[in-house]
């Protein structure tokens, strides 16, 4: 009897989902990262930063927003230059990852 070796099953194509926008956050955005964040803050996960920080400090944010507007989702990047002399790069920090619930 001939017997052919055991093959794997031909895979079939991944089916992704569509990848939702990101974008930069603006001023007038602030409110909806300070509410996604409000929940991590209680259970300690994050530090509180008020309505007005998260404005000052927009252009650090990116934000995902589901279909309807709601914000899925938000992400602090901020670098912090080497101070000079100090023998270093640049050096970045991811603060303020938040994500729906929902998502």
């Amino acid at each position: 009897m001939i017997t052919a070796p055991p093959r794997p099953a031909p895979r079939s194509p991944a089916v992704l989902a569509p990848t939702p926008p990101v974008r930069t956050a603006r001023p007038e955005d602030a409110a909806a990262p300070a509410d996604l964040s409000r929940p991590f803050v209680r259970s300690g996960a994050l530090r509180e930063r008020p309505v007005s920080l998260h404005a000052d400090h927009a252009a650090d944010f990116l934000l995902t927003e589901a279909p309807d507007g709601t914000l899925d989702g938000c992400v602090g990047l901020r670098v912090h230059p080497a101070a000079p002399g100090e023998g270093r790069d640049s050096a970045g920090v991811v603060y303020n990852f938040c994500v729906a619930g929902r998502r």
